[in-house]
């Protein structure tokens, strides 16, 4: 009787290591986990493992498939070495037959596994029609690994695959045009007020996931804004912030394995913020899937190649670059600035 072994998955390969971007446009940036395959499976993917049964020796195929995973150090007894159970590995599909579907969990990473199958068909073995059953035994070697991995960039729209891979116009937004100035009190010259409001700027950034499939809990960081400023990020709820929106907003997200885009819209009203010198708003991201009970972060080579990235290392900074200073030459004063209606 003979076995032979074959997988079924498209295999993806990762490379490099993540950046923070600093008016530094760069497309994705992947951390070193290495080839991802059947061998090297991604924590949370499904994955084919088959066999097939030659006819040689009047084999039919029909027999019994049993299936187990096994680990330990050599010499290692894979006949009598028990199944590490299911908290390292689910089967979605195929137990019993010659293919078996398996997803590998988050306490598989770190080890060596052993995909033991054993078959067992019945055969005639002589003339006198004596029948017995007659087994063989065949492993696939495993070793799972996270690769689950994010990135942002800046995009100069609302457009997911318009990233700021060569164009820094991303990262530098100019201050906006002023919305209002509007004299709200008339009267006395020096009672008068005036209601100023700067207008808005939207930013946009990308935020990339890769190396799993599935929904995954995102977080933003933000920070650099300044009195009298306010933000509002479409379509996530927000977390702990403080008067002005500098803080964490959560939004659940979807990754694919090959890789996906979601677009974030920051529009930061300026309000009765005038501007009047450059400011540098950081955008960060974090993320993490749960699997199992198991909390699953993201990675990247930040630590060492392939390892858990430390809490928003991932991030953009976005410079709103100053509007002009007008100063009163003759006459010598304006309406003061403590009349700007905060």
């Amino acid at each position: 009787m003979f076995l032979s072994l074959a997988f079924i998955f498209a295999s993806i390969n990762s490379s490099l290591g993540q950046t923070y971007k600093t008016n530094d446009p760069k497309g994705w940036v992947a951390p070193s986990c290495g080839d991802e395959d059947e061998y090297h499976p991604a924590v949370g993917m499904p994955y084919d493992y088959t066999v097939s049964i030659s006819s040689d020796g009047g084999y039919t195929g029909n027999g019994t498939y049993t299936w187990k995973v096994v680990t330990g150090t050599a010499p290692l007894n894979l006949l009598t070495a028990s199944d590490v159970g299911s908290s390292i590995y689910s089967v979605n599909s195929g137990s019993g037959t010659e293919k078996i579907n398996i997803s590998w969990l988050p306490a598989s990473t770190g080890n060596i596994y052993y995909l033991v199958m054993d078959y067992t068909e019945k055969n005639v073995t002589n003339a006198a029609g004596e029948v017995c059953d007659i087994n063989n035994v065949k492993v696939f070697p495993i070793a799972p690994q996270t690769i689950f991995w994010l990135d942002i960039n800046a995009s100069t729209t609302s457009n997911a695959g318009d990233i700021a891979a060569t164009d820094l116009a991303a990262f530098n937004l100019c201050a906006p045009d002023v919305a209002e100035a509007t004299i709200v009190t008339a009267g006395d010259i020096n009672d008068a007020v005036v209601n100023y409001d700067f207008g808005e700027n939207k930013i946009y950034t990308v935020i990339h996931s890769a190396g799993y499939t599935g929904t995954y809990n995102a977080s933003l960081k933000i920070t650099g804004l300044l009195e009298n400023q306010g933000v509002e990020v479409s379509g996530w709820t927000v977390g702990t912030v403080d008067t002005y929106g500098n803080g964490i907003y959560t939004k659940t997200l979807n990754s694919t394995i090959a890789g996906s885009n979601e677009v974030v819209e920051i529009i930061v009203s300026q309000n009765q913020h005038e501007s009047l010198a450059s400011q540098v708003i950081k955008i960060e991201v974090d993320g993490y899937f749960e699997l199992n009970g198991v909390r699953v972060d993201d990675m990247s080579d930040v630590n060492g190649n392939c390892s858990v990235e430390d809490e928003f290392a991932d991030g953009v900074n976005i410079t709103i670059t100053p509007r002009p200073t007008v100063n009163p030459v003759a006459p010598t004063n304006l309406f003061p600035t403590d009349n700007i209606v905060p």
